[in-house]
């Protein structure tokens, strides 16, 4: 794509004609995929407008949550939080309105299998290490957002191998302030342990006003101090050198 960062593919997000849009079939959200066009520049994106808030619901691990929302601004918010803690497997998304519909766009992976499509096929990562380094930041990430949704079927595998996290509406809770799956967290990135330690209330704030409200964004912190806690301690009883890997960059 002719883009040099993330701000020319935002803008191009939030002003590129759409000339089709369809829904996709797959999944409760009913995701549509629109083809945008600006400039001779033609790019697809995965179109999101669920909005639903419950008192009360189970999930379908068994647990039940109050207080639910599914809501389409969380996967901006996502992406928006994903930025200060130097990752960038969260695709591109804007806040859009489409027709008589207001949601969120954002970058489709283009040429991209789905986790479970990979299992079917029984088909394996050509270098492990950098496999479940990846895997490592997307357990963090979830732990930190309260992700309970991560599944087969909303991790994305690019023909690079790189794995790329989608589908984050259900995110953000305020109702638990523990961490959902610490025995997942075993490793960390370098940088992003050091961006997760100076990850704030303010900088929060910021990238995710009018997205997350204050008790969202007090539960989330309080989560982030759980995870700076948590490798901490496994840096005390392993040692820095087993726990902490350096960027991805030569995957």
């Amino acid at each position: 794509m002719p883009f040099q960062n993330d701000s020319e593919i935002l803008e191009f997000l939030r002003t590129a004609r759409v000339v089709t849009r369809k829904s996709v079939g797959v999944g409760v959200n009913d995701i549509s995929k629109v083809l945008l066009e600006k400039d001779g520049v033609q790019l697809h994106a995965a179109f999101r407008k669920v909005s639903i808030f419950k008192q009360r619901i189970k999930m379908d691990n068994g647990d039940i949550k109050s207080s639910f929302r599914d809501d389409c601004r969380f996967e901006l918010a996502a992406y928006r939080l994903s930025r200060p803690l130097g990752l960038d497997n969260v695709p591109p998304v804007v806040k859009r309105k489409i027709g008589s519909d207001t949601g969120t766009l954002q970058v489709w992976v283009e040429n991209a299998m789905m986790e479970m499509e990979r299992h079917s096929e029984n088909l394996q990562p050509p270098r492990e290490l950098p496999w479940t380094q990846q895997w490592q930041t997307i357990r963090l990430f979830d732990n930190l957002i309260e992700n309970d949704d991560r599944n087969e079927g909303n991790i994305l595998i690019d023909v690079d191998w790189k794995l790329w996290m989608i589908d984050h509406t259900g995110s953000f809770g305020t109702t638990r302030k523990e961490l959902r799956f610490p025995q997942l967290v075993r490793w960390c990135r370098r940088d992003l342990w050091e961006r997760l330690q100076e990850l704030d209330r303010e900088v929060l704030k910021k990238e995710c006003k009018g997205l997350l409200n204050g008790g969202q964004i007090g539960a989330l912190m309080a989560r982030r101090d759980l995870l700076v806690q948590h490798i901490q301690n496994r840096i005390d009883e392993k040692g820095e050198g087993s726990v902490l890997f350096a960027d991805l960059a030569d995957r």
